[in-house]
């Protein structure tokens, strides 16, 4: 059923509902990738859908940093998937087993949910010293950023930044993960469109990233369909979909 907020806005979504709509962006761009589409399958699958993928992803792993019981199990979960799936990324998306120019989106993803770790240590720590506060959560950032970059993991440091974004606008909310409430919509629409603009800071090349903004809009805050098989069923979709890929690619 949908969900309707006191300023009348309607959301739809669910938890569910966002990872079905991000695995099928992430889909539609890889296999544009994969098998070298030109001309417009290229621009609608991977410049225009493809696009929300990522930010779609990085408000799921805020939600999901917030949401966990356990954070460690959560980021050593997402790590491994990264270890895994690796060699089939590789050899997807660059024709080769061991490609060290670029590693795939979870070792992103796992090194925004140690961040937000370490944010959250530092805000509790230096709770009333914001100079302190803001000087070590902002050196922090810029460590993790360096660290995606140098490890050229997909989206680099932008994606540090954009996973940043949706880090900050939830914990606005919540103080630390320990507080949960439902994040109120200026501050979180604030931060949707703080992470777009980042992942456009080298060149505005990746303006579609704005169309995830409507989308996240319409979550409206419930897991819907939900159960562990589900959970590891969309982790699984990341090395099957790429195993895919390669088989269309041989194929074709």
């Amino acid at each position: 059923m949908d969900e309707q907020t006191n300023t009348g806005r309607i959301r739809a979504m669910t938890g569910f509902s966002l990872k079905v709509t991000a695995c099928a962006a992430m889909l539609g761009d890889h296999i544009a990738k994969g098998l070298h589409l030109t001309g417009l399958p290229l621009w609608i699958l991977s410049h225009l859908a493809g696009r929300i993928a990522f930010p779609l992803f990085c408000f799921l792993l805020a939600e999901g940093y917030f949401c966990t019981s356990n954070v460690r199990k959560y980021t050593l979960r997402v790590l491994i998937l990264g270890v895994l799936s690796e060699p089939l990324f590789d050899l997807a998306l660059h024709g080769t087993v061991f490609f060290p120019g670029a590693q795939n989106t979870c070792f992103t993803l796992a090194l925004g949910l140690i961040l937000f770790s370490l944010l959250d240590r530092i805000r509790e720590s230096c709770h009333g010293d914001y100079r302190k506060s803001g000087a070590l959560q902002a050196a922090s950032i810029l460590i993790f950023a360096l660290a995606a970059s140098l490890l050229k993991t997909d989206y680099g440091a932008l994606g540090i930044g954009a996973l940043t974004a949706f880090y900050l606008g939830r914990a606005h909310e919540c103080g630390t993960r320990t507080h949960r409430p439902f994040p109120t919509i200026e501050w979180s629409f604030f931060s949707y469109l703080a992470a777009c603009m980042i992942l456009n800071f080298d060149g505005f090349s990746e303006p579609a990233a704005f169309l995830s903004v409507p989308v996240i809009l319409m979550y409206n805050g419930r897991q819907g369909f939900h159960s562990r098989a589900v959970r590891n069923a969309f982790y699984l979709f990341y090395p099957f979909h790429l195993a895919l890929l390669i088989l269309l690619v041989i194929t074709l």
